[in-house]
């Protein structure tokens, strides 16, 4: 008996080969693409020249400046002393941030940071506890976030077990890098923001109709060895093209975790940074449109990552929560916006889904979930219908605990996917 071909199940790892767009626009006439062509290298010559100026200008002290204190001063020279831009000039700031001010990690955290000062609150937002309330309570598990430096190698540098869920502080308590202040409560009870799970069926999904794409933007994102107090090299640490070993790894799990729960989902593992880091969300961008064309049945797309987290010069951060006797790695979601100018009208959904998968992480599992972290940028956010980047632990952690984390994280997924949380 001959077989369907259409009714051959997808290929849930492999990008799907798109024929090439076909360019029909007319070409410019000789004597216009020539003008354009002078227009340009002298537009380029300008600004080249202006640069080298106004380096010239800033004298030896400033850049000085600028080589010690980093992107700090280089944002108040650009936007303050060199344009006149300040907080009625948002357009010429979005512009520029978009720019120059792409952050990569890790994330560099003062010596003396403590969990409680992680997040940063949102602006005009207050909190209801008290100064003596405000620090959150030790677990009762306390063995986890033992740590003794006296067993740390010499010439190595500690990997320290910390709880940043900052649960006490309230589903409320948000970290935002932009001056946007959405209404956190309105989000977290706004209803009808995930697709209806009859959508496509209402207990096993059709086949060739996927509901979900699992991707990695940097998938050579690794993991510390398991047992590990210590690394040795601070350089490149925790990365690898080994997709058994890295963020990778997760994803497949998780991916896995959602196939079980009727859920169909791709999963592409395509380690778009391999080859050039600063590229990885062009790349990533492009991959997620390919899918999208292939697959206009995707709802949701979660970008599957690992967070890096230093305290002082060198200390690795393990953020870490006891689940059922077992350590799990942590958790944050990134929410983006259009703040730095991405054209991206329903961020404030995505954001909403964000605040909301926080809130059943945590109800479902101790401490798992670290505030929900609202950027300026999109991070690609912006191509699928709801799509959320996901910090799956960070570096400091183990694999195990990564994936038994992205385990629980697919769980409570499926759960909200499928319309079973009341």
């Amino acid at each position: 008996m001959e077989v369907d071909e259409k009714k051959k199940e997808p290929d849930f790892t492999a990008i799907p080969s798109l024929p090439p767009p076909q360019n029909n626009e007319p070409a410019l006439p000789p004597r216009s693409a020539d003008r354009l062509r002078r227009a340009y290298v002298l537009w380029c010559v300008v600004t080249i020249s202006a640069a080298l100026g106004a380096l010239l200008l800033l004298g030896i002290n400033t850049l000085e400046r600028i080589r010690s204190e980093g992107d700090g001063y280089l944002r108040t020279l650009f936007f303050e002393r060199i344009l006149g831009a300040g907080e009625e000039n948002g357009l010429i700031e979005l512009i520029l941030a978009q720019t120059l001010y792409a952050r990569a990690e890790p994330t560099i955290l003062p010596a003396d940071t403590a969990a409680e000062d992680l997040p940063v609150v949102l602006p005009g937002e207050e909190t209801s506890l008290s100064p003596e309330t405000s620090t959150p309570a030790v677990q009762e598990q306390i063995d986890i976030y033992a740590f003794d430096r006296s067993q740390v190698p010499d010439g190595e540098y500690p990997i320290l077990p910390l709880d940043l869920s900052l649960v006490e502080l309230g589903s409320l308590y948000i970290s935002n890098e932009t001056t946007y202040t959405p209404d956190i409560a309105a989000l977290l009870e706004k209803e009808n923001i995930l697709p209806a799970y009859k959508h496509t069926s209402a207990i096993v999904y059709p086949q060739g109709e996927p509901l979900v794409l699992i991707l990695h933007t940097h998938g050579t994102e690794a993991y510390s060895p398991e047992g590990a107090i210590s690394y040795a090299d601070a350089a490149d640490y925790a990365r690898s093209t080994n997709s058994e070993e890295n963020v990778v790894a997760v994803g497949e799990r998780m991916a896995e975790v959602l196939r079980e729960r009727g859920i169909p989902t791709l999963h592409c593992t395509v380690l778009h940074d391999k080859d050039a880091y600063r590229d990885a969300y062009l790349n990533a961008a492009e991959t997620i449109r390919t899918y999208l064309a292939r697959y206009p049945s995707i709802q949701y797309i979660f970008d599957v990552h690992r967070d890096g987290l230093i305290r002082g010069e060198a200390d690795l951060v393990r953020p870490v929560t006891l689940i059922d006797g077992e350590a799990v790695a942590q958790v944050m979601i990134l929410a983006g916006s259009d703040y730095k100018g991405a054209v991206f009208p329903d961020w404030e959904t995505n954001l909403a889904f964000a605040l909301q998968l926080r809130e059943a992480l945590n109800a479902d599992y101790n401490r798992l979930a670290r505030p929900v972290y609202l950027r300026g940028a999109a991070f690609n956010e912006h191509y699928g219908p709801l799509s959320l980047l996901l910090e799956i632990g960070a570096s400091g952690n183990s694999l195990s605990e990564a994936i038994r984390a992205g385990e629980l994280v697919a769980e409570t997924l499926a759960q909200m996917i499928r319309g079973e949380r009341t």
